[in-house]
């Protein structure tokens, strides 16, 4: 997460995609690499404090919540998207 913070205050832009459609946001959620916990801490950093889309697609129409690796952060997410979506 300190780390994050760190790439943001220099300028890194949250919702930039990779070339998979993938932003920061999807591979947070996606990661298997991340404890639950860390991967809904970043999560949340990600969109409550840096302003991360839960809506943004990737290339195969996919949204952060699509992609989610836990429970946690797929339960965080989709409440979320539902909101923006409607």
């Amino acid at each position: 997460v300190s780390i994050i913070r760190q790439l943001i205050g220099r300028g890194v832009r949250v919702d930039i995609a990779d070339y998979n459609g993938w932003t920061a946001l999807h591979h947070a959620a996606a990661s298997s690499s991340l404890s639950a916990q860390s991967a809904l801490a970043t999560a949340k950093v990600l969109v409550e404090e840096l302003g991360a889309s839960v809506v943004m697609k990737d290339a195969t129409a996919q949204t952060p919540y699509d992609v989610g690796a836990s429970q946690a952060v797929r339960g965080y997410l989709l409440p979320k998207q539902l909101q923006q979506e409607t």
